[in-house]
């Protein structure tokens, strides 16, 4: 039975963001308590922030217009909002392995160049993406923190 593309891609990224966790003990300590659907949207999470960054760090920053920047500081500041909230429910050292994974991340070419042809380094596409994303991802974690039982 042959897996769909989206699903082959999610397990393969999961697999990968799994032997990071390995790859890199000293970068940062991984979350010790973490259900598997935060764990998931932790990896999620860093994915869309690698994107931004290399964005940022890209030789097309200069170019952009201030309100692009102002976008994209905002969509970083909402994403770290996200990582922290996560954190504070759950593991405080969530916050500071997701940032390291981030700036890991940032730095692999094949990493580089996968996002770059999906979205161009700093286009429209990866802006109008990430606003989505970090709408969703906000509605989905108020949802999933307000149906635990210790909810506050």
């Amino acid at each position: 039975m042959r897996m769909k593309p989206a699903i082959a891609r999610r397990a393969l990224s999961a697999a990968l963001f799994a032997a990071l966790l390995h790859a890199f003990p000293a970068a940062a300590k991984a979350p010790q308590v973490l259900p598997d659907k935060m764990f998931g949207n932790l990896f999620a999470l860093t994915q869309a922030a690698t994107v931004l960054q290399i964005c940022a760090e890209s030789a097309d920053w200069a170019a952009l217009p201030d309100r692009k920047k102002q976008l994209h500081k905002r969509l970083m500041d909402d994403i770290d909002g996200l990582v922290r909230k996560i954190a504070r429910k759950f593991d405080s050292d969530v916050f500071g392995f997701y940032a390291s994974q981030r700036d890991e991340t940032a730095r692999d070419p094949e990493f580089v160049r996968h996002y770059g042809k999906q979205y161009g380094i700093c286009g429209d596409r990866m802006f109008e993406r990430m606003q989505w994303y970090v709408y969703d991802s906000r509605q989905k974690l108020d949802l999933f923190l307000s149906e635990l039982p210790d909810a506050k």
